[in-house]
């Protein structure tokens, strides 16, 4: 008979505490920094594509609170090991808050890559399935 392993992990999602941001976006950094879609959109590498993402995903993270969507983090003890940030059905994020969004991103990453972002989303809303959906975006 064998004896089946008995690694039993225990994970807990919550709201996203202001006092994380800084461990997620570094989280989000390192999974998102090697090939990722996002990367290649930073125009950037080492320590400077580190920085600009960093920098979008506390962007986003506060782009996210304005309109009112979840950040769930996953924890494990008391150290984040993953992160989800949903859109929710039906949801938009208002128009003052993408363009100070847009410019917060030109200012501090670069104007290309606030132009190449805005293009993206403008994609994704042109292809957003007819039904009520979520979107998990990070």
């Amino acid at each position: 008979m064998t004896k089946k392993p008995t690694h039993l992990h225990h994970a807990d999602a919550h709201q996203l505490d202001a006092a994380q941001v800084d461990e997620i976006a570094h989280l989000l950094t390192l999974a998102f920094e090697n090939g990722s879609g996002l990367s290649q959109i930073c125009h950037a590498q080492g320590e400077e594509l580190r920085r600009r993402l960093r920098f979008l995903f506390r962007a986003g993270f506060a782009l996210q609170e304005a309109a009112n969507q979840p950040i769930l983090s996953i924890t494990e003890n008391t150290q984040v090991v993953g992160v989800a940030v949903i859109q929710e059905p039906e949801s938009h994020f208002p128009l003052w808050t993408q363009i100070r969004w847009l410019l917060q991103v030109s200012l501090n990453v670069s104007p290309t890559v606030a132009w190449n972002l805005w293009q993206n989303l403008r994609i994704l809303e042109r292809n957003h399935p007819p039904e009520p959906h979520y979107y998990l975006t990070g």
